[in-house]
């Protein structure tokens, strides 16, 4: 597949991704955008999270 579009590369879009791009479409649209204070929070913690993970050496 690579780079190219699935409907492309022969992917069959219907059955299982379908209903997946259909749930994506709703949940995108019933979204609301979070606070920027709580959004940089969850930067902070993913930062610290992945500094924590790595393996000391």
């Amino acid at each position: 597949m690579g780079d190219r579009p699935l409907y492309e590369a022969d992917v069959d879009l219907t059955g299982q991704p379908a209903d997946w791009n259909a749930h994506l479409s709703l949940v995108c649209d019933k979204a609301a955008p979070l606070p920027e204070p709580l959004a940089a929070l969850l930067v902070e913690i993913t930062e610290q999270l992945t500094a924590t993970s790595r393996p000391s050496g």
